[in-house]
């Protein structure tokens, strides 16, 4: 069932849709147009696809719709992974609560895996040019093509202003230049933070005397196993491996040798047992071993390598820690520094403060369109590394709204940004 609450929502993200494009439409005017009808029509037809879909034994799983979100690039967060919170900030921003957001991408999935997505939601063709293009396909015409020269015609006397004039008016919308937006802010880097997150002689220190046993010597073992339930099948499987290779004669009974490449003595422990753990430790390399019971069970395995890893000492991986003590410190530091922004904004500071307090360099975009074009300059492409600090300009109701840190990358960054001007759309001027 389509309810009320449910067209309304969906004209308002129409009606929110086309005016960022710079459409200047009111409601009235989209309603006058067949907004309605559209809306309702688009509604019916996604219904009508979900009830055929599941009808049909299609599920568009939860986890799948997680999967989705988790992926999507706009809800990445400081440190590279999906953030809970840039999740639900940016869909507060674009008034959808979460279960409309999954609705919507449940509508998507079925869509993508029934029709091609691209003939939902368009504008249908009017009856005035698509009657003229059917009919062509149920006749056929002959006639005589006379081509008359343009360039040999009287083009008569240049429009006055009269002329020029009305024209304009009758044609406003041809000229229409979208809604611009101007975005004040400033970014924010990881990496500028490196120098005063670097690892100090005693945290490196500290480090290698924690994780002392990941340094150490140790040994490991490469091994294949078999697992039975009697001893009368491991003798026979031992019998036949005594010549051969002992997954082969594992199955030739039916079964098949449990692999075990490089594995240290805790690893066999826990994926077997620990007497077998000691068992093989205990063997030598190519030694085929058992029958054994060890349990409930009767094994027989093969050591088939053995890796010997020396020690290493505090300088040999200096570095190595120094990397990772380094990262994790820059990381605490980022998000300290996000956190101590967002409670600081939180807490009624302006843009210009909490950039000021924060040490950042405030930036300011030039006045563009949702899709980051200058008007004033439209030959000139769009910056790549603008696209995500003006969409979210764009996602701001009016000038003076609360200033929004929002990522820009997959690498942490983020920006903080305010929207400092709206210039609605208009039709450039006659003049």
């Amino acid at each position: 069932n389509i309810t009320e609450a449910e067209v309304r929502d969906r004209i308002d993200r129409f009606l929110r849709s086309a005016q960022r494009e710079g459409q200047n439409v009111t409601m009235e005017q989209f309603l006058a147009q067949g907004g309605l009808e559209l809306a309702l029509d688009e509604m019916v037809n996604a219904a009508a696809m979900v009830e055929f879909a599941n009808k049909s034994g299609m599920q568009v799983s939860k986890r799948l719709i997680d999967g989705e979100i988790a992926s999507n690039p706009s809800f990445i967060g400081f440190d590279g992974k999906f953030s809970q919170k840039t999740y639900e900030d940016l869909l507060a921003q674009n008034r959808l609560s979460p279960a409309i957001f999954r609705d919507g991408m449940t509508k998507d999935k079925y869509g993508n895996w029934l029709i091609n997505r691209a003939a939902l939601g368009t504008p249908t063709m009017p009856d005035g040019v698509l009657l003229p293009y059917a009919s062509l396909l149920l006749e056929r015409r002959k006639g005589i093509v006379g081509l008359v020269s343009t360039i040999a015609m009287d083009p008569g006397a240049d429009p006055d202003e009269k002329t020029l004039t009305a024209y304009y008016a009758a044609h406003r919308n041809r000229y229409l230049v979208p809604e611009q937006r101007v975005v004040r802010y400033a970014i924010l880097r990881p990496e500028t933070l490196k120098d005063q997150s670097a690892a100090t002689e005693a945290e490196i220190a500290a480090e290698y005397k924690k994780d002392a046993a990941k340094y150490a010597a140790t040994e490991k073992r490469s091994v294949d196993v078999v697992t039975t339930l009697d001893q009368a099948t491991a003798t026979t499987i031992a019998n036949a491996a005594k010549s051969g290779a002992l997954d082969a004669a594992a199955r030739a009974v039916g079964l098949e040798a449990r692999k075990f490449e490089a594995a240290e003595k805790a690893t066999l422990a826990r994926d077997v047992s620990a007497p077998f753990a000691e068992a093989a430790f205990a063997a030598q390399q190519g030694q085929l071993s058992g029958p054994s019971k060890i349990g409930a069970a009767w094994l027989v395995f093969r050591v088939t390598k053995v890796e010997k890893i020396a020690a290493r000492s505090l300088d040999q991986v200096r570095a190595e820690i120094a990397s990772e003590v380094t990262g994790r410190k820059m990381a605490q530091a980022f998000a300290d520094l996000r956190q101590s922004i967002e409670d600081g904004v939180g807490d009624g500071k302006t843009f210009d403060e909490a950039v000021k307090d924060a040490k950042l360099t405030a930036e300011r975009t030039g006045q563009l369109t949702a899709q980051g074009i200058d008007p004033a300059h439209p030959e000139a492409k769009p910056d790549p590394a603008l696209a995500p600090i003006v969409r979210a300009g764009f996602a701001f109701q009016a000038v003076g709204d609360e200033p929004q840190l929002v990522p820009i990358s997959p690498d942490g960054a983020a920006a903080l940004i305010s929207l400092e001007k709206i210039v609605a759309a208009a039709p450039k001027p006659l003049a």
